[in-house]
C-alpha cells in the first residue's frame, strides 16, 4: 500500500536504508514494480551495499543495468559508495561495465573520481580483467 508520496513500503525501506525491513518485505513477496520512480530497487541495494539484498533482487529478475535520472546504473552507485563486494557481485551477474552516464563518464572514470579511495575498486577491476576500459 502506497503512502502520500506514492511510495510502497519496500521503496520507503530502501530510501531509509533499512536493510532488515527490505529483506523482510522481499521475503514476503513485496511487489518489485518500479512505478514512475527513476531510482530502481537495485540502485538502492547497490548503494546500500547489502549483497544479500542484491542477490535476492538478481534472483527475482530486477534489471542490473537500470538507468537513473543521472544516467547511472546500480554498478556506478556501488562504485561511488565504494561497495567493492557489491561491484564484484553485479559484474559476476552480468552488469554492463561499458555503459557511460549522462556526463559521458565510464565506470573506471567514476572510480578514479573518488581518488585515493578507489584502490580496492581498481584492484577488483584488474582481477576481473576490466582495465581495457579507456580512461
Amino acid at each position: 500500500r502506497e503512502n502520500n508520496e506514492r511510495e510502497t513500503p519496500l521503496r520507503r525501506a530502501c530510501i531509509d536504508k533499512h536493510a532488515s525491513m527490505i529483506k523482510l518485505l522481499l521475503s514476503r513477496g513485496a511487489s518489485l514494480d518500479e512505478g514512475n520512480f527513476r531510482f530502481s530497487y537495485m540502485h538502492y541495494a547497490a548503494e546500500l551495499g547489502d549483497d544479500a539484498i542484491v542477490t535476492d533482487l538478481i534472483q527475482k529478475g530486477v534489471d542490473l543495468n537500470a538507468i537513473n535520472r543521472d544516467g547511472d546504473t546500480p554498478l556506478f552507485l556501488a562504485v561511488l559508495c565504494k561497495n567493492v563486494s557489491t561491484v564484484k557481485l553485479l559484474l559476476e551477474h552480468g552488469a554492463d561495465y561499458n555503459i557511460t552516464n549522462k556526463n559521458d563518464r565510464n565506470l573506471l572514470q567514476v572510480a578514479k573520481s573518488i581518488a585515493d579511495d578507489a584502490d580496492d575498486l581498481i584492484d577488483e577491476f584488474v582481477n576481473l580483467g576490466l582495465l581495457d576500459i579507456e580512461l
